[in-house]
Order: structure tokens, then C-alpha cells, then sequence
């Protein structure tokens, strides 16, 4: 799935507004199935349309700012990904204390650390990039990119813990099977979910004067 997301990305527009639309979709279908499992069915239902209603919209707004849009959407995309990689890493070859057994029993301390520290570093060879060829916007100082990547990594675990929560409500391995052997998309993107949002926000706060 990478080429073609990146692809998309890149282009921005109708193109990236399409993959968000086909996202959202499949989101909200593997979303109310899960919620339908549920006591409190309906006001699952309800909550959750918000959530990815207003994660999509505000990952959208992300793309299309002016001259930063697609350097912060990229940014966003690959600190997810390093932060959910060194995550599995740090858990992996630490172990230690568990995070939170009863929502994710195979989480831990150490995989929290390792999900802080995948997007500072991969934000600050970001900044170095950006500063090598010499493009200044965005304008990040490194004490932006070491707090934005402190706040992602704890964010994109918080989404990952969310569907984790939501899942076991609804008594269910995984949020669907539309990735084979990787079970639904919202397993797939429950971090970037949270995190989208995060960078969105600030990015409008302290970047866009």
C-alpha cells in the first residue's frame, strides 16, 4: 500500500481527497461492526463517526495548507510509522513492566519509549534534510521537532490503545480482514488516526503566523 499512498499524498487535491474518502468508508463500516458487538451500541456508533469524522477532516486541512502542506503530511505519515516500528523494536529486545495488559497485553514501557523516540529522530532527519537543500518552509526550530515528536509518539499510542479498548468491547481479534493477514483497516491506522489531528493542530499554532 505504500507506493500508492505516497503517490496520492504527493499529489494532494482531489487525489488525496479521494483517498480519504475511501478510507473514511471502510473505517466507518469496520467502526459500527465492531460497535454493533457492543452494550452501548448506538452511542458507539454515534461517538465514532465524530472521531473519524474529525481525525479525516483536520488530516485533509493538514495536506492542503499552502507551501506546507505536503512536507508536514509526509512528516506525519513517516513519524506514525517510525514511532509504531520502534515501538515493536524497544518492546521487543527490552520487555520489561507491561503499559496497560488489561487493553494490550503485549505492550510495554519500553515500547512507549521507543514510540517517543521514532519520531523525534526521524523528524529531526527530517529538519537536517530540509535543511541541507535548503528549504525553509516549514520554519522548525529543534526544540519544536523534539516536543512534537515527544507529543506524536505518546498521541499515536493513545490511538493505538483506543482501538485496542474498542476491539475488546466488541470481543473481536481485529477490526476486520480487509488486509489479509493484518486484519482491518483501523489496525492498520488506529496511531495515525490520533496523530494526524496532533501534527494539524500544531502546525496551525506554532508554524502558520
Amino acid at each position: 500500500m505504500f507506493p500508492p499512498v505516497v503517490c496520492l499524498v504527493y499529489l494532494g487535491g482531489y487525489s488525496f481527497a479521494a483517498l480519504l474518502a475511501v478510507t473514511f468508508v471502510i473505517s466507518v463500516y469496520e467502526w459500527v461492526r465492531m460497535a454493533l458487538r457492543t452494550r452501548h451500541a448506538y452511542v458507539l456508533c454515534a461517538l465514532g463517526l465524530l472521531y473519524l469524522a474529525g481525525s479525516y477532516y483536520l488530516f485533509y486541512l493538514l495536506r492542503e495548507m499552502q507551501h506546507i502542506g505536503l512536507t508536514m503530511t509526509v512528516l506525519a505519515f513517516f513519524s506514525v510509522w517510525a514511532s509504531d516500528s520502534f515501538a515493536y523494536i524497544f518492546g521487543k529486545i527490552l520487555k520489561g513492566p507491561k503499559l496497560l495488559p488489561k487493553v494490550s497485553p503485549n505492550k510495554t514501557i519500553a515500547g512507549l519509549m521507543g514510540a517517543v523516540f521514532g519520531p523525534v529522530l526521524i523528524l529531526s532527519v527530517g529538519k537536517g534534510l530540509l535543511d541541507y537543500f535548503e528549504i525553509h518552509e516549514p520554519d522548525m526550530s529543534y526544540m519544536f521537532i523534539i516536543s512534537l515528536g515527544c507529543v506524536i509518539g505518546v498521541i499515536a499510542q493513545a490511538g493505538d490503545l483506543l482501538i485496542s479498548a474498542f476491539k475488546r468491547a466488541a470481543n473481536v481479534k481485529d477490526s476486520g480482514n480487509i488486509i489479509p493477514g493484518h486484519g482491518g483497516l483501523l489496525d492498520r491506522i488506529d496511531a495515525l488516526l490520533l496523530a494526524a489531528p496532533a501534527f494539524y493542530l500544531a502546525t496551525i499554532t506554532f508554524l502558520v503566523t
